[in-house]
């Protein structure tokens, strides 16, 4: 139950922005399928996974794994909040940052959060049935 709830809790509304860029690129006249992916809404898909990930570990014994978990998760938190500062950056000189760079940078990190947010859940779900 508990990767159900992460799914729809965490991955559809970390997903939201891409939703509703999908939505407006469908409406909108004139659109350039750039504007589909933006390095943004990795940031904020990334950072809503890893902020899930320390809310659930919270309740957890202490253990190893979950201050390494819980580590790992703050220090994507701190480097998310500074590719979202270079994503502003190039939104106000796009010429001082390389935006393939910094979109790619958002892309791999989004997926490396998205693993381990799973494996977290695989892991509290593999806990709760041991309890059950």
């Amino acid at each position: 139950m508990i990767k159900t709830k992460w799914l729809i809790y965490t991955v559809l509304i970390g997903i939201l922005p891409f939703l509703i860029r999908l939505i407006l690129f469908v409406v909108i006249k004139n659109k350039a399928v750039v504007f589909l992916m933006n390095e943004s809404d990795f940031i904020i898909l990334g950072l809503v996974l890893n902020l899930t990930n320390l809310n659930e570990l919270e309740g957890e014994n202490k253990s190893s794994w979950k201050t390494k978990m819980t580590g790992v998760s703050a220090i994507q938190i701190a480097v998310y909040a500074g590719i979202l500062a270079l994503s502003y950056i190039t939104e106000l000189n796009n010429e001082i940052i390389n935006e393939d760079i910094l979109f790619w940078c958002s892309l791999i990190l989004a997926l490396v959060s998205f693993l381990l947010s799973y494996s977290i859940y695989d892991r509290l779900t593999i806990d709760e049935d041991d309890e059950d």
